[in-house]
Parts: C-alpha cells; structure tokens; sequence
C-alpha cells in the first residue's frame, strides 16, 4: 500500500496504518450495510402500515354497507324492534334520567333547571317539568313510545324490572 507524506511524497505505509485503512474501510462498509438494512425495515414498516390502513378502511366500508342495507353476514336480515323492547329502552333510559335528576339533587341540594345539567343526550326526546318544592315529572318518548315518570312515586318500585327488582 502507498500513502502519501505531507509534502505529497509517495511512502511505504507500514503495517500499523495499512491495518487502520483496512479497518476504516471495513467500517465503511459495515454503515453502509447497516443504512441498507434500515432503509429496507423502514419500506417493509410502510407496506404493513399501509396494508394496516386498506384492510381498516375495508372493514369500514363494508360494516357501512352492512348497516345500510340492513343485512348481516349469511344473509340474515336484521330484525326491527318488538313493541316490548322499545318500551325496555323508553323505562331504561327514563331511569337513568331519573337516577341523574335525584344524583343531582344530592350532590347540589336542589333540583336540576333543565335535564341540560344532568348531562341529558340531546338525541332523545325528553319532557322535564319542576311540579313543586322538590317534585319533578320525566317524560321521555324513543321510537314514539312515551313514558313519564312523577317523582311522587317510589323509584325502586316503579323501575323494578329495570333496576333488578331493588
């Protein structure tokens, strides 16, 4: 191996250096393996995470589809609701408005203004009456089933099949 000195001389290079060189140049080629390595990781990292993307959007779509069609896989088709089961969402979600009202009520000493306050969903139909010194009435109406509750009659009793019987 020829080196140069500083003048621009060529020299012998002894051992010691060619064996630096050979490293140097060893090393080189080692971080340019390494970079090759990463840029590969970081295309195969890409591909999944945007085959990730497309199979999520697929699902989306198809769900999507599903829901407005109204069928489900096997050709089953969803079925509407019974009479009985939007009474139990209408006694359901009235009792939750009742347990936020009289929550509400415990927690601030008086009653609510508007089911606004009790964090009431605005999707619902709801009715919201004070009556008296700590009375209220709750009407809510889903599906147009209505049902009202006066807060003159015993919770427990008149949500015992929502509320397990207690």
């Amino acid at each position: 191996m020829t080196v140069r000195d500083p003048l621009g001389r060529p020299e012998k290079a002894s051992a010691l250096a060619r064996d630096v060189m050979a490293e140097i140049t060893r090393q080189d080629a080692r971080r340019s393996t390494h970079a090759e390595a990463e840029a590969r990781a970081r295309r195969r990292k890409a591909v999944r995470s945007h085959a990730t993307v497309a199979g999520v959007v697929s699902s989306c779509l198809i769900l999507t589809t599903l829901n407005l069609t109204g069928t489900m896989p096997f050709g089953r088709q969803v079925e509407d609701p019974t009479p009985a089961e939007h009474r139990a969402a209408v006694r359901f979600t009235l009792n939750y408005a009742v347990r936020e009202i009289d929550g509400y009520r415990g927690e601030h000493g008086r009653l609510p203004l508007s089911l606004n306050e009790v964090g009431a969903p605005p999707d619902i139909e709801w009715s919201y009456t004070v009556t008296g010194a700590g009375r209220y009435q709750v009407a809510v109406t889903v599906a147009g089933v209505t049902e009202t509750y006066d807060s003159m009659r015993d919770a427990d009793g008149f949500f015992a099949d929502v509320r397990g019987g207690r």
